[in-house]
């Protein structure tokens, strides 16, 4: 609901207070991504950004909460639209499309999909065109409708050959090889496999790319019966890789492997990789895995020769099938369930699921004619969802109109609030002269509080001024990174993204100073430690979300303060060295160790240390001949600072830089 406009203006005059009174409020780091997106949203200058933060937050929560992406997919309908980007109205639409295919409800996916392709086809943007035909395609592919799935393939396919992008053109080479492999065609499907292997490879695909292509091109040699091809490329797909690093793929990994041994008879080999594959599926919310894997472990217990173990995993599989609209897989484990009663001499129950297997196996035909009842009812329930959200757009629009008015209002208050300051501030000063004027001996007397109160005065404005300047500045220096964020989302190229990542990881070293000398007391200062700290913090996390990495972080040191002048290209210089080390010191080694100090010398130098254990620096080494783009700005900042840079690499790698204390403030 709305918010009144009493407490509207109650919340306007306690910004007023804080403002008047320049409270000093520290900024919470949010180490919650979601949380960060709000914020950033809430304090975006400008509609574009607005945009930009409601795209990536309604994206982000599809997989996590329906309501909240459904919910910031309507807030950017609604700013699109005010703000004719066609662009961002698309997204809005691609967006919403993404939620209902994760809850199962694929009609009203397909509705909003077309939607978002009947808005690109209007503005001529054929790149959003060829990604939606896909997207389609993959929904009618999810609900076993082959021929259409395929037709929507071929129009994107179309598109992305004249665009001339062989990383977009490999995804639907991919598709249209899954669609062969559904209707039995398996030298098609092992071609075109191939060929979106090739494509990956002339684009440069990063390794989790090439890794799904080399799972594919196993499961079509599987299905041709070449079972020692298939387990090669099955075990190239997930080579040099921990469980942990990929839950899904190793899902689907364990899934085929298993597959092999049950077509070669070698059941319990089968029965120990289906259920390592369940374990991980189930642990990565993979539903259409566990339903499957369900499935291929009833037919190892009826080859095995023990059908009352196999209806359990049929039932399971067929419980997450139908919930999730999985219709041609719902049929299979149907008529695994009616043979396993047979078997087990259930003829009541297997005449049953008989029934049950013809009608559906009738609904699959009916739906390859678009004439299912059952997509009559989804498109019934979709009208009447989409009147419902239409209803909650309107309400959302209201609420955006409602913001900006009281946005419109805060400003104008705060301009005569400024105002009534300067004019107080000049009635005060005309009065103080005034006075001044009554008595020399008054004034003489006067003087010298007046000017300790006045510093006191102008010392206190400034530190505040300079906490607000810092805050800023760290607020922008996060606008930029989510932007950089949206960009890596928005291109295939490894080297791009790559760049794009490494400027974020600048970018937050940065942020990271503003953001301690906003929350210290003392602005001409920072604990460079404490800030060393957050930083190794943060960088573990990017280049180990998990946490799983083995590698461990040690920050040693004096509380030695640095001035902003020091800290930043310090801080940059710290940045690049960790993140060099945990790029290519531990290359083949299962952990490792990464440690952080700087403290004074004998000699009253600072000098800032960083050592690795790993497997050291090449022979040839030369920091001025270095094509890494990390090392030439830690050579660069060094050299600016007149510091001195040296390196070793006896049992890992050890980078040093000496710099004269001069500059330290404590």
């Amino acid at each position: 609901m709305m918010a009144s406009s009493s407490n509207a203006m109650r919340r306007i005059w306690r910004l007023f207070v804080a403002f008047l009174l320049l409270a000093s409020v520290n900024a919470i780091a949010q180490n919650d991504r979601f949380d960060d997106l709000r914020i950033q949203l809430k304090t975006a200058p400008t509609d574009s950004l607005r945009l930009v933060f409601l795209d990536e937050l309604s994206y982000s929560f599809v997989q996590q909460n329906f309501d909240s992406s459904v919910y910031y997919a309507g807030l950017q309908k609604a700013l699109a639209e005010a703000a004719h980007d066609s662009v961002m109205l698309a997204y809005a639409y691609k967006n919403y499309g993404r939620a209902f295919e994760e809850q199962g409800e694929m009609d009203s996916a397909i509705r909003y999909i077309e939607r978002a392709l009947s808005v690109e086809k209007a503005s001529h943007n054929e790149s959003g065109m060829a990604g939606s035909y896909h997207n389609i395609g993959l929904v009618y592919d999810r609900l076993g409708n082959m021929n259409l799935a395929m037709e929507y393939y071929l129009n994107a396919l179309e598109i992305k050959e004249k665009l001339g992008n062989p990383l977009a053109l490999s995804s639907t080479v991919n598709a249209i090889g899954f669609v062969y492999k559904a209707q039995d065609q398996h030298k098609k499907s092992l071609e075109q496999f191939k060929k979106a292997h090739d494509l990956l490879i002339e684009g440069g695909a990063p390794d989790n790319r090439i890794r799904g292509a080399y799972n594919n091109i196993g499961l079509a040699y599987m299905n041709l019966k070449k079972y020692d091809s298939a387990r090669s490329y099955y075990r190239r797909s997930v080579a040099g890789l921990k469980e942990d690093d990929n839950l899904r793929g190793f899902g689907a990994f364990y899934n085929n492997m298993g597959v092999t041994y049950d077509e070669n008879l070698q059941f319990d080999s089968a029965l120990y990789y289906y259920t390592q594959s369940l374990r991980l599926k189930s642990r990565s919310g993979d539903k259409y895995g566990m339903s499957s894997t369900n499935h291929n472990l009833a037919v190892n217990y009826r080859r095995g020769g023990f059908p009352e173990k196999a209806i359990p995993h049929e039932r399971a599989s067929i419980a997450l099938a139908r919930q999730y609209k999985f219709l041609e897989l719902c049929m299979k484990s149907t008529d695994g369930l009616r043979e396993s009663f047979a078997a087990t001499n259930q003829i009541d129950s297997a005449y049953f699921y008989t029934l049950v297997w013809k009608e559906l196996s009738d609904s699959l035909q009916r739906i390859e004619r678009g004439e299912t009842v059952m997509q009559l009812e989804a498109k019934y329930e979709s009208e009447k969802k989409d009147k419902e959200l239409a209803l909650n757009q309107v309400t959302l629009t209201q609420q955006q109109t409602s913001l900006r008015s009281e946005a419109r209002l805060r400003y104008l208050l705060l301009g005569g609030v400024v105002l009534l300051t300067v004019f107080l501030i000049y009635a005060y000063r005309s009065e103080r002269v005034k006075s001044k004027s009554n008595t020399l001996l008054q004034l003489k007397n006067q003087e010298i509080e007046e000017k300790s109160l006045e510093l006191a005065r102008s010392l206190g404005e400034k530190e505040a001024l300079l906490k607000e300047i810092h805050h800023r500045v760290k607020n922008n220096l996060q606008v930029i990174s989510s932007i950089l964020n949206m960009q890596s989302r928005s291109t295939a190229n490894p080297e791009m993204i790559s760049a794009i990542q490494e400027g974020q990881s600048r970018v937050k070293a940065m942020a990271l100073i503003h953001q301690k000398l906003y929350q210290t007391e003392k602005l001409s200062e920072i604990d460079f430690r404490e800030y060393a700290e957050e930083l190794v913090e943060h960088l573990s996390t990017v280049f180990s979300p998990n946490g799983q990495n083995g590698i461990v972080n040690k920050v040693a040191g004096s509380n030695i303060k640095l001035d902003i002048d020091l800290a930043i290209p310090l801080g940059l210089i710290l940045n690049e060295l960790i993140s060099n080390a945990y790029k290519y010191a531990f290359e083949g080694k299962p952990e490792g160790e990464i440690s952080v100090e700087l403290t004074r010398t004998a000699d009253g130098q600072l000098q800032l240390a960083v050592d690795d254990n790993g497997n050291g620096l090449p022979e040839d080494f030369s920091i001025d001949n270095v094509k890494s783009l990390g090392l030439k700005l830690v050579n660069i900042l060094t050299r600016q600072l007149n510091g001195q840079l040296s390196f070793h690499s006896v049992k890992g790698a050890h980078f040093s830089i000496v710099l004269h204390e001069d500059r330290l403030t404590t």
